[in-house]
């Protein structure tokens, strides 16, 4: 028979020192508590996103107001002033062209108009500077009112360029 030949394994005797663990670092305190914000309005928001102060109150613009502005006598003589005034450029007539023209305006503290800027000009041929020519020439609006006061608000108005057949 043979003889098998065992070989015992001994295992490494452990480091006189072990290596030290260090422990995970105690968890974070709990924040403090947030104060709830204070209740803002829509004015105030619209004032901080835009770098203004409650004294810059004069430069906003509204696009809502609680009473909108308006012309002398109302719709009915603003479409009287534009249909007496307004002036179809012969180009526009030459070229049969219609259409509308939309113009944004600021209707003023004081009910002037400023800031003219033509949205859309559907028709051409010198059919945007007469509706610019139009809006200077009106007369003061009644200014729109927030909280009982005038304020500046923007408006926008369609002119309707229309040949009679």
């Amino acid at each position: 028979m043979y003889a098998s030949a065992q070989k015992t394994v001994i295992p490494p005797a452990p480091p006189a020192n072990p290596p030290t663990v260090k422990a995970p670092p105690p968890p974070p305190a709990p924040p403090a508590a947030i104060p709830a914000p204070a209740e803002r309005n829509a004015k105030e928001i619209y004032l901080e996103e835009h770098g203004l102060n409650s004294n810059d109150q004069d430069e906003l613009i509204y696009n809502n107001v609680q009473v909108q502005p308006e012309f002398p006598g109302g719709l009915t003589e603003m479409y009287k002033f534009i249909s007496e005034n307004l002036q179809y450029p012969e180009s526009a007539k030459i070229q049969k062209a219609e259409g509308k023209v939309i113009v944004q305006f600021i209707v003023e503290k004081d009910g002037k108009l400023s800031l003219i800027k033509i949205v859309r000009d559907g028709v051409g041929h010198g059919a945007a500077a007469e509706a610019s020519r139009i809006l200077m020439m009106m007369p003061k609006w009644k200014p729109g009112m927030e909280n009982n006061q005038p304020v500046r608000v923007q408006y926008t108005l369609p002119f309707t360029f229309r040949l009679n057949k």
